[in-house]
C-alpha cells in the first residue's frame, strides 16, 4: 500500500534556524541552474574569494542542469562516484592503470548546497521532498547540506520575494541545516546602491557582479568572516570588478549574513 508526500505548509515568519556553520570546508559542491554557471561559474567567484585569506587549497566545484530543480539531480552519485551507472560492472571496466588513475580523480565534498526554487510555492513544496532525500544522503557520506535563497525573477509572473525565502528557508529549518541569504543581500544592493545592475537584461540570470555578490555572501555566511578581507580578488572571467564596487558588495553581504544570523 503506497502513501502520497504529504507536503508541508509555509509560514509567512521562517527565519533560520542553523546561525553557523561550525567547521571550514575543503570541497564544496554547489547544486542548482544556469544561476550557478552564469560569468564562468559561481565555484571560480568562490574559490577565488576563499584562496585569498582562508584556504588556498579549497576545492570549490558546481553541478548545474539549466532550468534544472532538484529532482534532477543524482546528488547520491555525485558524492561517490562509485554510484554511476557507467561504473556498473555489466559494462565492463577501465584498465587497471586507467583505472587508478580515474579513481584518484573522484573527489568527495564536506560541504554540498543546493539552490532552491525561486519558482513559486508549488515548486518548493515539491524540492521538500526531494532536499530532505539530498540531506540525508549528503551527511551518510560525511558532509554538510546547505541551501541557497536566491532572488526572484524581474518578470510579471514571478512569485513575492517573501514566497521565495520562506520557502526555502522552512526546507532548510525541516532539515537542521543552514540557508544563505543572497536574496536578502540582492535587495539590500538594490535599495542601497540602485546604480549596480545585479540582474541581466534577461530579467533572471546574475551580472557578473551580481555573481560576485553570490560568492561575498556565501562567504560571509559559511565561514563567519568579512569578504572584505578577501578584497584582493578582483571576480573571474576576464571580467574584473572595480574595488570601490567590490567594497560595496562586501560591506553588503557582511551585513546581510550579520542581520540574517542575528551575529553580534
Amino acid at each position: 500500500m503506497s502513501s502520497a508526500f504529504i507536503t508541508p505548509s509555509l509560514s509567512a515568519t521562517e527565519s533560520p534556524l542553523v546561525k553557523e556553520l561550525n567547521f571550514q570546508p575543503k570541497a564544496i559542491l554547489v547544486v542548482g541552474n544556469s544561476y550557478m554557471y552564469y560569468n564562468c561559474g559561481l565555484n571560480g567567484y568562490l574559490a577565488g574569494l576563499i584562496r585569498e585569506v582562508v584556504n588556498p587549497k579549497i576545492k570549490t566545484r558546481i553541478a548545474t542542469i539549466g532550468r534544472g530543480n532538484l529532482s534532477q539531480y543524482p546528488i547520491e552519485e555525485y558524492l561517490d562516484n562509485a554510484q554511476s551507472i557507467a561504473h556498473n560492472p555489466k559494462y565492463g571496466t577501465l584498465s587497471e592503470d586507467l583505472l587508478k588513475k580515474e579513481i584518484k580523480k573522484r573527489e568527495k565534498y564536506d560541504l554540498v548546497i543546493m539552490q532552491g526554487s525561486n519558482r513559486g510555492q508549488d515548486d518548493q513544496l515539491r524540492d521538500a521532498h526531494y532536499v530532505k532525500i539530498h540531506a540525508d544522503a549528503i551527511r551518510a557520506s560525511g558532509g554538510e547540506p546547505a541551501m541557497i535563497m536566491t532572488w526572484t525573477q524581474k518578470k510579471k509572473n514571478a512569485p513575492a520575494f517573501e514566497v521565495v525565502q520562506n520557502g526555502v528557508t522552512k526546507i532548510a529549518n525541516d532539515n537542521k541545516m543552514m540557508v544563505i541569504p543572497v536574496g536578502l543581500a540582492f535587495q539590500r544592493v538594490e535599495k542601497l546602491y540602485p546604480d549596480l545592475k545585479l540582474i541581466m537584461p534577461d530579467n533572471t540570470h546574475p551580472t557578473a557582479i551580481g555573481s560576485y555578490l553570490m560568492a561575498s555572501t556565501i562567504y560571509a555566511s559559511i565561514y563567519k568572516r568579512n569578504p572584505i578581507e578577501a578584497k584582493g580578488f578582483a571576480g573571474g572571467c576576464e571580467k574584473p570588478i572595480d574595488p570601490a564596487v567590490r567594497e560595496k558588495l562586501h560591506g553588503v553581504a557582511w551585513d546581510t549574513a550579520k542581520e540574517w544570523y542575528g551575529w553580534k
